[in-house]
């Protein structure tokens, strides 16, 4: 989590690198020109072709390698910090994203895809990260690796909204395109120009330099009290995405009681409160840790995410209509009900 921005930039050229049994052409239509109806499923395609990609040993170790060489890069000083956040973070953001990310939703932002539900990608990530994690009151602390981070990305501030910067990505990506099979050639680059600029103002509006710095210097900074605690639900969320990345999706009894036991001294930080939410759903955590299945529909089986709810009469009733009091209580929540925008200027302040 700590390098979004970067991770995402490098992931699109390394496309190349994919194993072509991935890309199961034979499902793809053979046309001239990319249509709106058709652009979406396309859309849809490629989206889930990253996903399998970021599932990949091979691409995983290609990404992780460039990384390094751009560590190397860096002046002497950060050179090794650079290193092990590599190795710290890397697999918790392949975990992560290939968690998360639901390629409907993405395509649904890039406007591709029509759908009810326009869900805000800048909202779910950096609302989290602001509420959740670290409080907008919390100023960075000023040391060396903070200061750099935040220069660092100031200076790709600067370069990326520049037209020659644009041309060059486009330039890149169309390389990209060039080396998939040839039924998928014609409608990736067009996508890409379609999309690229929406994407590059994605990369720069999503946040600020500040506010990813923080997070990626949050270790080093002192404790606040006015952290705000996890609801339940991203509590039983981020334990679900962490069993998968240390158990994988078939794990044993003994195996989940062991990761319970280590999870809060594995991972200090990234769940205030652990080790008191642990013992409390200790119990229901065992039944649902290291299985397969989407990490939202387990923990709402689990109760410890609000679904929608059959009243004592056996009607469907929908919670979203309890208020703001219910429905800002958490991002998931506000999620659930499509009132994100309206929780961030009326209730999260």
């Amino acid at each position: 989590m700590t390098f979004p921005r970067i991770l995402l930039l490098l992931f699109l050229p390394l496309l190349g690198i994919a194993k072509a049994g991935m890309l199961s052409p034979e499902a793809v239509q053979v046309t001239n020109v990319l249509k709106d109806d058709e652009a979406c499923q396309d859309c849809i395609q490629i989206i889930d072709i990253l996903k399998h990609l970021l599932l990949d040993e091979e691409f995983q170790t290609k990404l992780k390698s460039t990384l390094e060489k751009v560590c190397d890069s860096l002046p002497a000083q950060i050179t090794q910090l650079c290193h092990n956040e590599v190795d710290k973070n890397l697999p918790l953001v392949f975990t992560f994203l290939t968690e998360l990310m639901n390629p409907r939703q993405v395509c649904t932002y890039f406007n591709l895809c029509e759908g009810e539900l326009k869900l805000q990608m800048e909202d779910i990530l950096m609302n989290y990260i602001e509420k959740i994690i670290t409080p907008s009151t919390v100023m960075l602390e000023a040391s060396f690796p903070c200061s750099v981070c935040t220069y660092a990305l100031n200076v790709l501030d600067c370069l990326l909204p520049t037209a020659q910067t644009e041309s060059f990505v486009i330039g890149v990506l169309d390389e990209v395109c060039s080396l998939l099979p040839f039924l998928l050639r014609s409608q990736c680059s067009q996508l890409v120009q379609r999309s690229v600029k929406m994407l590059l103002e994605v990369l720069l509006n999503a946040a600020s330099p500040n506010s990813i710095c923080s997070v990626f210097c949050r270790s080093s900074a002192r404790p606040s009290n006015m952290v705000s605690p996890l609801s339940d639900c991203d509590s039983c969320l981020t334990l679900v995405v962490l069993s998968r990345l240390h158990l994988g999706s078939n794990a044993t009894q003994p195996q989940v009681t062991s990761f319970l036991r280590s999870v809060c001294q594995s991972h200090p930080g990234i769940l205030p409160k652990c080790e008191s939410f642990t013992q409390r759903y200790g119990e229901k955590l065992q039944g649902i840790l290291g299985k397969e299945a989407v990490a939202l529909d387990v923990c709402e089986r689990a109760d410890l995410c609000m679904g929608i709810k059959r009243t004592e009469k056996g009607d469907i009733g929908d919670p979203c209509t309890l208020g703001p009091s219910y429905t800002c209580r958490d991002l998931q929540t506000a999620h659930t009900c499509g009132v994100v925008s309206f929780c961030r200027m009326n209730v999260w302040k």
